[in-house]
This record gives C-alpha cells, structure tokens and sequence, in this order.
C-alpha cells in the first residue's frame, strides 16, 4: 500500500468513527428526553436517589419493561365506579385523622 492509500484509509475509518460517536451521542439524548417526558417528576426523583444518571436511567428502562409485561385493561365502567367510591372515601377517613390529631 502507497502511503496515499494509507491516509484515505485512515480518513474514512475517522470518519465512520465521528459519525458512529454523533449517532450514540443523539440516541443517548432522544433515549433521556423520553424518559424525563414519560417519568416526568419521577425521572428527577429517581435521578436524586441514584448514584449518577446511568443508573438511574437503567432502573427506569427496567420499570418500562417490567411494566410492558403486564397485562394491563382498563376496568369495566361499574368497576371503575365502585373503585372511585372505595378511593374517596379513604381520602376522606384519611383526611379526618389528620384533622382529628
């Protein structure tokens, strides 16, 4: 091989290496702005709990995947009802406590 040669193999393996590194960097921050927007509060709590923002983000993806698992329906209309009675009146007896100390 010419020292020519040489050179543009080298050119292009940078190339394909600043393009590769622009691609992760990219991925990497569409991958934390849709965590920050389906977590919301919940990503900055998490964020604060851990020890550096790898981390974190790695317990949100397993929380995403763990749920995706589930078999999640919506309820049926009367129970729905039913649960939305059951729920107000906690929050109400909970509330009376408070007050009552």
């Amino acid at each position: 091989m010419t020292t020519e040669t040489l050179i543009w193999v080298a050119v292009v393996v940078v190339v394909v290496v600043a393009i590769a590194a622009v691609a992760y960097l990219v991925l990497r921050h569409q991958r934390r702005g849709r965590l920050r927007e389906r977590f919301g509060p919940e990503y900055e709590r998490t964020l604060a709990e851990q020890e550096n923002r790898g981390a974190a983000e790695q317990e949100l993806r397993a929380r995403e995947e763990r749920v995706a698992e589930l078999d999640i329906r919506p309820l049926e209309p009367e129970s729905r009802r039913t649960y939305a009675v059951a729920g107000r009146r906690c929050r109400s007896v909970s509330s009376m406590r408070l007050v009552s100390r």
